[in-house]
């Protein structure tokens, strides 16, 4: 499984940060991750859903 998942159902888009063993916190692969999921994102896309895996969201500081 990949660190950042993208996906898209019913107009919704999905941003699964998936590193609960740290917390979420973002590597610079995450951000070009997600850079790279919005601009090729489905211009039919009317939301952005952000979450995080293992019951933890965001993000404290990233190893960058």
């Amino acid at each position: 499984m990949a660190d950042l998942e993208y996906s898209v159902q019913d107009h919704i888009a999905t941003i699964l940060l998936n590193r609960p063993q740290r917390k979420n916190a973002f590597t610079l692969d995450m951000v070009d991750a997600w850079a790279d999921a919005l601009r090729r994102a489905d211009p039919a896309v009317r939301a952005i859903v952000v979450t995080g895996a293992g019951g933890c969201l965001l993000l404290r500081g990233g190893p960058l």
